[in-house]
Parts: structure tokens; C-alpha cells; sequence
């Protein structure tokens, strides 16, 4: 038996006759993993025919799907944030209360591995969840790791490991105070926690504070009183705080010398008395979760059980929530390439080739193999616009400021091209980083495999070059060629433990991408010594180019911060045994379209107009941008600027759908709001307390990101 993440990636194979199975002789069987699985980890168990029998010795049939037994692993508490609050004390909060003896041992407590010194730790006697660490006197603008550990909350369980940032205090201060937290007091008031005392006259004035709720409309604050713990502020306002959720931003408070409050710690999340919604007709979650005003492209992936959503319109920044819609907060970066010295630009340097990193282009999470074990990841895929891209970045983080390491990849390595300037897609794979580059050059795309994350990967020991310049329909140099000016990959899937890669190309039979799988689920670079790669596109299919006539697979026109209307395949889904994707086509008979393969006979067009689209009666659908699977539904949504975006889901019951019929549209078009939501730009499926939930990323042209979520309810 098997135990996979819900990206795929195997976690563990054991055998059914070692000690780790047990239950024998009963109805229930325990699997016990060698390693501790992570908090809020979505797993899944597969068992062979065979593997076990009853006490009859007649043979258990197996499971062979992902559903039948799916779990998602408990949240452990946590290390929310470390804040130096002087030059010899640093404040740190976790997300729950916790022991005063654990908490208290400063065994507890590292700091760049005891480079800086903790004489004490005290829990606070008002606030079971803040210690305060004495230690050895800062460095003034110093970046130092903490690493906290074994700390246990009032019920014993252990706080996870963590490892996060914080910037020391001279000994004048010249540190800017944080929002920490806010939090309700009672209906009409809220507390805010600054991560050290502030002054009284700026923090009194109630028009320093901002307050907006979930659905982006003002809150009056009519006062403001710091209280006697001098880092804490009580926020009166109008009204009640009857939504679901509010954002708080502070404007010129300063602590006792002067330092302001500043972005992006000038903001804080907290729940009001409403519900956060459900279902897509109770409203949205949060509109600009990032305050940023405008963003026109953004992600969602899953990352140690949160939800992250980023980045922001000026790459330095995500927000991240619980599924349930608890603790929302921004996530700050650091980036690195020494490991040494961080800073907050992306483009930490040096570069082997000129000009900096000015973006980000794709964000995922996944558990893959750093320095050889296992661990669960975040990654960041950079954009340059100069060319010559070196480096993607990684962390294991799960603070407030999470340190990005880099992975070298053109520097040293020389990977990737002159013309690669950004990242086009990425997924973790049987425990591998895919990696898909749009590039103009003579090599293009560039495809990478990374089975082992270290910050200067050996060639053909760490990583590899998948060649997909060669590759059939995909690349440049193919046969078919390619003929496509900005080619990437759009889009990876994985059925029966293969992968899918997919692209467009140029407005020409034959010439305008495709899609190919591997043979084996540890693909060589093409062609290899082998045939790991096999051409799958369904080019004889009627349908597909409207009998070699005028359809054709879209073609990108950039190479940066894709959104999922400029791909030709934005996305791939596996819905009862079968690979699902999306395809956006040009040409005169040219529109969205959803189709579907088994693994053995050709791809089948779904739910057609009966001209070749799949658009739902809508000709204004005319990007298709979303395909997930949330539970037992199947997920299709698209881009409308006419009605607003439209979101539909296979019919209750249908488990292989062909027609129309058999698709519902969910809530209206635009979700109530067809002015500001006329693009998706992403979504997840995701488990709460038991329910699936769908979380999507919405917005216009030159608009705000809003966040909707809806169930199969």
C-alpha cells in the first residue's frame, strides 16, 4: 500500500507485512508512516489487489482511486511570528496558548544557531500565547533566524518546528513597530497588538486607522485608546462589525522614537460577527486582499495547510488564509542567494548575465527532495524581462517573512537561454519539480525536471533538461515543429502516474502545439535511450482544428505574468479516471473548448455546441480559464466581460459527462458582480472541516482581486 499527497507525489510505500500495518484480524487496519506527516497535508491511500485478505483468505479488491480513502492531516499549532521589540528582547506569538514550562525553556529557542543568545523566556501572564525571549544585545538592522521547537500547547501537542526572520534593534532604535494582530473585543471594538509599545498621541488619533470589510465598504473609527499594555490600541467604531471579515490599515503611528508604522506591517486581518461565506451566492470572501488597489494577475496554491494568494501587483507580498477562512494575514519575503545575507529584493544578486529580476511569474507548493529528504516546499518562479533568467527560489518557512533560498540555474549551470525570461508553469510530481519556460529563442520552450533542491544543482544528478525544444508539436526543433514566436508550457497533468505537458503555438495546422505524456511517471529528457515521451495530441480528431481547416491552439503573446486566458491549455483536471483539459483556439471556427481522455482511446471533445466549442450556449464565454476538481464535482469556468465571469459544474450523479446537459451553471454570471468580475485567474479545490470547497480568484481589467469559495452543496 501507498500513501500519495493530493499533488501526486508518492510519500511512502509499505508493505503489508511490516510492523507499520496493523489491525490484523479486525475490521480496521492502522498505517502508521515512518516519518510525521504535515498539518494540513491532503493525503491519500492506494492498496493492491491482493494486498490483504479477510479471515476466509478471500482477496480485498484494492483501491485504486484518490477519493475512496482521502484525509487531511490535523494542524498542529504554530509559531505565528517573531518581532524584536528592543535590543534585548524579541517578542514571539503562536497561534494558540501554551505551556508556561515548554514554553519557558529556552532550549526552545535558537537564534541563528545560538550566535545570539537567549538568557530567558517568559510566557506572558495576561496572554498565553506571547513569549518574551531575553536576549544577548541586536545587531541594528540585523536579519536573524529563530528556530522554535518542542514547545507544546495546553493539551501537550508539540508547536511544528519553525524557522522564521526577524530584524534586530541597535541599540538606538531605528525599528519600525508592527501590527502583530487585531482581534474583536465586542462587537463595536477592536484590539490592536503592536509588536512594541507605541506613542500615545499618534496612536490616539482614530483617523490613523483604516478600516475596510470583506466587501470593500468603509468603516467608521471613532475612537482610539492605547491601552495600559502600551502595545495595544482599542478601536471604537460605528456601527457593529456584523461581516464576516475586516482589513486594518495604520497610518503615522510611531513608537517612543519616532519610527512609523510601515508597509506592508501596516495591515492586519480580523474576523467580524458574520460567517465567512460558503457557497458563491453568500458574497465574497475578501475584495483586494493585498490593499493594493489594482492587481490583474495573481495565483492561488496550497502551502503547510493554508491557502496562499499572491503575489501582489508589486511582487513582494502574499496573503494567506486557513480553508476555513481564519487567519488571514500578508506574508513578507527575503530573498537570498549566499544564504548568508537576505534582502527584500527579488533580485538578491549577484547575476551571471545583466539585468535583475523584476517579477513574479508562478507560485506552487509541493513536498520534493531537498538535499535528499523529502520536504515540503514553496516555491517562487521569477520573471526578468532582460533575459537570461537564473534562478527560481524555494522556502520551508512558514513565519510571517518567509526566506526564499535560490536554485541556480543558468548562472552556473547554463539551462536556460538568452530568451528565457520568465516561468510558465510548474508542478511537483512523484516527489520532482516541473519547471516550463516561455522563451523566443532558437530553443524554445525550456522544460526542466529538479529531483533534488539544492542552491547549485548538478546537471543530470539534481536536474535535468528535458529537451522540450525537441519535443513533438511542443518545441521549435519538434517534428511536427512549433512554429509558435513566444512558446512555453501551459500546463501540466497527471493520469495513471504519467505526465501530461501541453502548449499552443502558431495559427497554422500542425504548427500550433500540442500535447505529449511520458511512458514512465520518471521521465528521461527527450529523445533518451528510450521512448519516455509519446506525441498525445488528438490532431485526427475532427474537432480539434475543424478538419485541418481554420481552428487552431491559442498562441502566447508574452512571456510574463500569464494569466490563464493568454494560454492555449490553462489548465488539466482528473475527474473519475479520466484527464480533463481546457483548450483556448483561434481562427475562424475558433473559441473555448473542454475535452476529455481515458489513457487508451483518442480525446473526446465535451459538452459541444455542436460546432466544436464547448462555451454553454454562451457566446460570450470566450476564454475558457478554470478546470478543478472540488470533491465529486467537476469544475469549468470562463471569461465573460459581457455578463461577467460564468462558473459551471457536472450535473449531481454525472460521472463522465459528454453533453451540456450535463453541466449546472453555479450562481449567477459575474457572482452578483458582472462589472468587476470579468476574469478568473485561479482556483483550488480544498478541505474544511470536512467539506470541499472551491477557492477562486477573480477580477477586470485594471481591477481589484476578489475572492470567492463555493461547495457542492
Amino acid at each position: 500500500m501507498s500513501i500519495y499527497d493530493s499533488a501526486d507525489t508518492l510519500i511512502e510505500a509499505i508493505s503489508t507485512g511490516s510492523g507499520q500495518v496493523t489491525g490484523f484480524g479486525s475490521d480496521t487496519i492502522t498505517i502508521d508512516p515512518a516519518n510525521d506527516l504535515a498539518g494540513g497535508m491532503e493525503c491519500y491511500v492506494l492498496i493492491e489487489s491482493g494486498a490483504l485478505e479477510d479471515t476466509s483468505a478471500n482477496d480485498f479488491a484494492g483501491i485504486a482511486d484518490t477519493t475512496t480513502w482521502n484525509f487531511t492531516i490535523d494542524s498542529l499549532p504554530y509559531a505565528a511570528s517573531a518581532t524584536s521589540r528592543s535590543n534585548t528582547e524579541v517578542i514571539v506569538y503562536f497561534s494558540e496558548a501554551v505551556d508556561q514550562t515548554t514554553a519557558e525553556s529556552t532550549l526552545n529557542y535558537s537564534i541563528d544557531n545560538g550566535a545570539l543568545a537567549v538568557a530567558t523566556a517568559t510566557r506572558d501572564t495576561a496572554d498565553n500565547k506571547k513569549v518574551t525571549l531575553a536576549t544577548d544585545s541586536q545587531g541594528d538592522g540585523t536579519i536573524y533566524t529563530i528556530v522554535i521547537s518542542n514547545v507544546e500547547d495546553l493539551t501537550g501537542n508539540a508547536v511544528a518546528a519553525t524557522s522564521m526572520v526577524f530584524i534586530g534593534t541597535g541599540t538606538t532604535d531605528n525599528t519600525a513597530p508592527r501590527i502583530i494582530s487585531a482581534g474583536l473585543v465586542d462587537s463595536d471594538t477592536v484590539e490592536v497588538q503592536f509588536s512594541e509599545p507605541v506613542e500615545l498621541s499618534s496612536s490616539g488619533k482614530e483617523t490613523n486607522y483604516s478600516i475596510i470589510d470583506n466587501t470593500g465598504s468603509p468603516v467608521t473609527v471613532t475612537t482610539a485608546a492605547r491601552q495600559t499594555d502600551t502595545s495595544k490600541v482599542r478601536l471604537d467604531i460605528s456601527g457593529t462589525f456584523t461581516e464576516s471579515l475586516y482589513t486594518l490599515t495604520v497610518a503615522n503611528v510611531t513608537d517612543g522614537m519616532g519610527n512609523p508604522v510601515v508597509s506592508p506591517d501596516d495591515t492586519a486581518y480580523f474576523a467580524g460577527e458574520g460567517t465567512v461565506p460558503k457557497k458563491l451566492n453568500d458574497g465574497v470572501v475578501i475584495v483586494d486582499p493585498m490593499g493594493e488597489g489594482t492587481n490583474e494577475f495573481s495565483m492561488l496554491t496550497k502551502y503547510k495547510g493554508m491557502i496562499y494568494m499572491g503575489p501582489s501587483g508589486t511582487d513582494d507580498k502574499f496573503f494567506r488564509v486557513n480553508p476555513d477562512g481564519s487567519d488571514p494575514e500578508l506574508v513578507t519575503f527575503l530573498f537570498t542567494t549566499d544564504g548568508i545575507n537576505y534582502t527584500t529584493s527579488l533580485d538578491p544578486g549577484p547575476d551571471t548575465f545583466n539585468g535583475t529580476e523584476d517579477g513574479i511569474d508562478y507560485i506552487t507548493g509541493g513536498t520534493v527532495r531537498v538535499d535528499g529528504t523529502l520536504t515540503e516546499c514553496l516555491f517562487i518562479g521569477p520573471s526578468k524581462s532582460s533575459g537570461h533568467l537564473n534562478y527560481i527560489y524555494y522556502t520551508t518557512d512558514s513565519g510571517s517573512t518567509l526566506k526564499f533560498r535560490p536554485v541556480d540555474l543558468d548562472g552556473t549551470n547554463d539551462l536556460l537561454g538568452p530568451a528565457t525570461k520568465g516561468v510558465s508553469s510548474m508542478i511537483v510530481f512523484n516527489g520532482n519539480l516541473y519547471i516550463g519556460f516561455p522563451d523566443t529563442g532558437g530553443k524554445r520552450p525550456y522544460m526542466l525536471k529538479i529531483v533534488n533542491i539544492v542552491e547549485i544543482p548538478v546537471v543530470e544528478t539534481d536536474v535535468f533538461n528535458l529537451n522540450a525544444d525537441d519535443m513533438p508539436r511542443i518545441g521549435k526543433n519538434g517534428t511536427p515543429l512549433n512554429k509558435g514566436n513566444d512558446v512555453g508550457i501551459d500546463s501540466f497533468g497527471v493520469l495513471n502516474d504519467r505526465l501530461y505537458v501541453a502548449n499552443g503555438g502558431a495559427a497554422a495546422a500542425d504548427q500550433d502545439g500540442g500535447i505529449i505524456r511520458s511512458t514512465t511517471n520518471d521521465p528521461a529528457p527527450f529523445p533518451g535511450t528510450g521512448p519516455d515521451w509519446v506525441d498525445n495530441t488528438p490532431a485526427t480528431v475532427a474537432e480539434w482544428d475543424n478538419s485541418g481547416s481554420n481552428r487552431f491552439s491559442k498562441e502566447l503573446q508574452g512571456t510574463n505574468k500569464l494569466i490563464p486566458a493568454d494560454k492555449a491549455f490553462p489548465a488539466m483536471a482528473v475527474f473519475n479516471g479520466k484527464l480533463f483539459t481546457i483548450r483556448n483556439t483561434t481562427g475562424v471556427s475558433g473559441g473555448p473548448q473542454l475535452w476529455k481522455y481515458d489513457g487508451t482511446n483518442p480525446w473526446e471533445l465535451v459538452a459541444s455546441n455542436g460546432a466544436g466549442i464547448t462555451n454553454m450556449g454562451d457566446a460570450d464565454n470566450a476564454s475558457i480559464t478554470l478546470l478543478v476538481l472540488n470533491g465529486d464535482r467537476l469544475y469549468v469556468g470562463y471569461d465573460n466581460a459581457v455578463d461577467g465571469v460564468q462558473l459551471w459544474r457536472t450535473v449531481d450523479g454525472v460521472t463522465d459527462p459528454a453533453l451540456e446537459a450535463d453541466f449546472e451553471q453555479v450562481s449567477t454570471s459575474g457572482f452578483g458582480d458582472a462589472a468587476n468580475n470579468q476574469r478568473i485567474y485561479n482556483g483550488i479545490s480544498i478541505a474544511s472541516e470536512g467539506t470541499d470547497y472551491l477557492w477562486i480568484l477573480c477580477g477586470k481589467a485594471a481591477g481589484s482581486l476578489r475572492v470567492y469559495r463555493t461547495n457542492n452543496n
